[in-house]
């Protein structure tokens, strides 16, 4: 039974005075607001949770050699650490989890409605990249390749564009 459909029947008592029905409907409704409630943070922390889990096709911490005569190294690995107003601390294992949780915090729909484009792509797209790194979250691709720099200034935009309040540092 949904909620609406539990208020109607509810309210439809009360007027015709079965206050002791009415009463069990309201109590009924109370408790399936409160599960409600409940699951809305259990699909939160899900989705932070799978933020933080190993991206796919992510680079990892190896060195990068073109050739013996020719090695060369790739910068000491950069981590992201936002705050948001609210308090709460994002601080991925990669730069590139710690992008996605404050995407997701902020809300994937709202970012992709702004259009932001990386690499010639939009940020967060309804299918894969052929090219780049993604991180997929309920069915949106969130693009990752980008540098650790990139990425902070990418997150101060959409806050701002987003009248959302943030911190972000790289360390």
């Amino acid at each position: 039974m949904e909620i609406e459909t539990l208020n109607a029947e509810g309210a439809s008592l009360f007027s015709r005075s079965q206050y002791e029905d009415a009463s069990r409907f309201a109590e009924l409704g109370s408790k399936m607001q409160t599960f409600h409630h409940r699951i809305s943070e259990i699909r939160s922390d899900w989705i932070e949770f799978m933020g933080a889990a190993p991206m796919l096709g992510e680079a990892d911490d190896r060195e990068t050699t073109r050739d013996q005569n020719d090695a060369r190294r790739k910068s000491p690995r950069k981590s992201l650490v936002v705050t948001i107003d609210d308090g709460k601390v994002i601080s991925g294992r990669t730069a590139a989890e710690t992008f996605v949780q404050a995407i997701v915090r902020m809300g994937v729909d709202r970012v992709k409605g702004l259009g932001i484009e990386v690499n010639r792509e939009p940020l967060v797209s309804d299918s894969q990249s052929q090219k780049y790194n993604t991180a997929e979250i309920d069915g949106k691709y969130i693009m990752t390749h980008s540098s650790t720099a990139q990425k902070k200034d990418l997150l101060e935009r959409i806050a701002d564009e987003l009248d959302v309040i943030i911190s972000v540092d790289i360390s």
